[in-house]
């Protein structure tokens, strides 16, 4: 399409996201952004990594040091630790990474909730990967007391508890969710997937079709809605969402279960 601008400050702007490992030489734009009265928050990227894999970044210790700084200037909301990207290598294991999070994690605790939220919210995804999801529940539910307005760790947490087969519980977590923001798709067909479970379809319809009209093509949700017409009897409809999902998710999870529930209706997709 043609070229366009997009103003960087006034009613444009709604705020700012900042990702970075050194938020240092950044200081003086951060000062220049909060004049202005734009919020922001500073995504900081700190893992610890040894050299040879990480040659010029900033020593986690000073990075962590900003971090504080960043909270103390402009509030706890303004900074979000990111331990990311994971790599498991010989000099790497996953006891290194327990060991490394551990270690940041602790460093970081206590600074302000915010910054302290997120680190459990980090730590319960990782014991729900590590199969451990009563203490991905503990941390999720730690992370929640500090920040009850946040719907990302009621979403995480309602995910813990749905893998634990707890679906009434992981649906009192994503209403509220879905209060602290309303009508987000992926709330919507993921508790639409947990009313399924306690066979209250009716809801389940009723969620996984708002969050379609939020989202018309949400592989996941037509996925969801294609198990629902199955289930209602309406294999034509079924074969019609998981058909969508197939082609407009090609090689996703999604549209894998797709095409294994198209299977089942005796259906040959050509790919």
């Amino acid at each position: 399409g043609a070229p366009y601008t997009v103003a960087l400050t006034g009613p444009s702007v709604d705020g700012y996201l900042f990702w970075t490992r050194n938020v240092g030489p950044f200081a003086e734009a951060l000062t220049a952004v909060h004049g202005l009265g734009i919020p922001f928050v500073v995504h900081m990227t700190v893992t610890g990594y040894p050299r040879t894999l990480e040659t010029a970044v900033t020593h986690p210790n000073r990075a962590v040091d900003q971090m504080r700084t960043v909270a103390a200037h402009y509030g706890p909301r303004a900074v979000v630790w990111r331990y990311d990207p994971l790599l498991i290598t010989s000099l790497t294991p996953p006891a290194w990474h327990r060991r490394t999070f551990a270690r940041l994690a602790e460093s970081l605790r206590g600074d302000n909730q915010r910054l302290t939220a997120d680190v459990l919210a980090q730590a319960g995804q990782a014991w729900l990967l590590q199969g451990d999801p009563a203490r991905a529940y503990r941390a999720q539910s730690d992370a929640i007391g500090l920040d009850d307005g946040n719907a990302e760790l009621w979403i995480d947490r309602s995910m813990t508890l749905a893998s634990a087969g707890k679906y009434w519980e992981a649906i009192d977590d994503l209403n509220r969710a879905d209060e602290l923001a309303p009508g987000r798709a992926d709330v919507l067909i993921f508790r639409a997937s947990a009313y399924r479970f306690v066979e209250a379809l009716d809801l389940a319809l009723e969620d996984v079709n708002r969050g379609l009209r939020a989202v018309p093509n949400h592989p996941e949700g037509l996925l969801e809605r294609g198990i629902l017409r199955r289930l209602a009897g309406d294999a034509d409809g079924a074969r019609e969402d998981w058909l969508q999902v197939v082609i407009l998710a090609e090689g996703t999870p999604a549209a894998e279960a797709a095409q294994a529930n198209l299977a089942t209706l005796d259906v040959k997709v050509d790919r």
